[in-house]
């Protein structure tokens, strides 16, 4: 299945080591998928509010609200979000997080929405085909949760997570992400990476602002972000009080021909040592 460039694009940043998590574009739900026009409109984000709890059995939870003003250009029935859903596991293979939507809101009220799935990713279509959006500020909430594409080593596990990947082509005029980690986990690290801000920066200022506490990290702009910006927050954290994260159960269930290869080769084995126990025996007889 061919995948949107923006899935393309954010496969390619999901097989390098840094732990990316999601990904993708907006459009306007019951429209082909199609690049959004440069507009000096102002359809934009104005507030951002997204929150992400890292569970210690090996869950993301997340939480995302934003405020999207919508006057009929690039938005007539609702957004299109595109999350890549897939990650490098054990060896160089592929695995798919398993996300699910939880629930869509709309001003607080449950809104329609559809969801497709694709090889690599998952297009979250929200709206109805049959109701047009009034030109004002609308409020969605979307809440999620997938499987965890944490990495281990050294006694810390390492994660990441693309806080805007779903609305690449939309200004931001605020925005604040939490991550929050179980009760008495401190992170280890955390190194927030914001760019695409619609204003130059000043002497020292770099356009965000980063607040820890205990197990919560914050990261709230202070300059609006254009049309093509990025927030990543990375960490790592102690990996003592979390379950195993041994992703081999996933490669089986995922990539089932590999334990069918590997019994196949086990019993040529077997027949190989077979044949040269016999020849064994002959040579042993004459």
């Amino acid at each position: 299945m061919k995948l949107p460039v923006p899935i393309l694009s954010g496969l390619v940043l999901a097989l390098l080591p840094l732990p990316i998590g999601l990904v993708g574009l907006v459009g306007s739900a019951g429209a082909e998928e199609s690049p959004h026009p440069e507009t000096s409109s102002g359809e934009r984000v104005t507030d951002l509010q997204a929150s992400y709890f890292f569970e210690r059995e090996g869950t993301i939870s997340a939480r995302r609200t934003f405020r999207l003003r919508v006057e009929g250009e690039v938005f007539t029935r609702g957004p299109v979000l595109h999350f890549l859903t897939v990650f490098p596991g054990p060896a160089g293979l592929i695995l798919d997080t398993g996300m699910e939507i939880d629930g869509v809101l709309r001003d607080g009220k449950p809104e329609p929405y559809r969801i497709e799935k694709g090889d690599g990713y998952l297009s979250l279509w929200i709206g109805s085909p049959e109701v047009t959006l009034e030109h004002r500020e609308h409020t969605y909430t979307v809440t999620s949760r997938r499987r965890a594409d944490w990495r281990q080593a050294g006694g810390e596990f390492f994660g990441g997570i693309d806080a805007t990947g779903y609305l690449p082509h939309v200004p931001i005029d605020r925005a604040e992400v939490v991550v929050r980690l179980p009760e008495g986990v401190v992170p280890a690290k955390f190194s927030p990476a914001v760019t695409g801000f619609s204003e130059p920066a000043g002497t020292g200022d770099p356009g965000f602002e980063t607040i820890l506490r205990d197990n919560h990290m914050t990261v709230r702009t202070t300059r609006p972000l254009g049309d093509h910006h990025s927030v990543f927050l990375n960490l790592a954290w102690p990996s003592r009080t979390f379950a195993s994260q041994s992703l081999w159960k996933e490669v089986l269930l995922q990539h089932p021909r590999i334990p069918l290869a590997a019994f196949s080769g086990v019993l040529l084995l077997w027949a190989l040592v077979l044949l040269l126990l016999r020849a064994a025996g002959r040579r042993s007889r004459e």
